[in-house]
């Protein structure tokens, strides 16, 4: 996308101004090159962040309580979604219901 804009914005300078637009093509690839270790460094400097994050947390990490598992789809489908009984005793009956005959929600 960033070189779709770059792309974009030389041909309207192009027109505009075409000298311009030329030094800009001559000079954007310097740019880039220039900016590599500037973004190497930054590159860096998060992952030694990511690194004192992890050995901060890791206390907390070890010391979770181990929670209960999540329900598998057997299981979900076994909870009633209404109160009342004989409206839907499971997701798909529900969503047949809801949808009437010809597909739609019914209102």
């Amino acid at each position: 996308m960033k070189v779709l804009v770059f792309f974009v914005g030389c041909c309207i300078l192009f027109v505009l101004s075409w000298p311009i637009a030329l030094a800009v093509l001559v000079v954007a690839p310097f740019v880039w090159l220039l900016s590599l270790p500037f973004r190497l460094v930054g590159l860096c400097i998060a992952a030694l962040f990511a690194l004192v994050e992890s050995v901060l947390f890791l206390p907390a990490r070890s010391a979770r309580v181990e929670r209960r598992p999540t329900m598998n789809a057997d299981e979900l489908r076994s909870i009633p979604l209404h109160s009342r009984s004989g409206i839907a005793s499971n997701p798909t009956q529900y969503c047949r219901l809801r949808r009437g005959k010809h597909g739609r929600d019914a209102n």
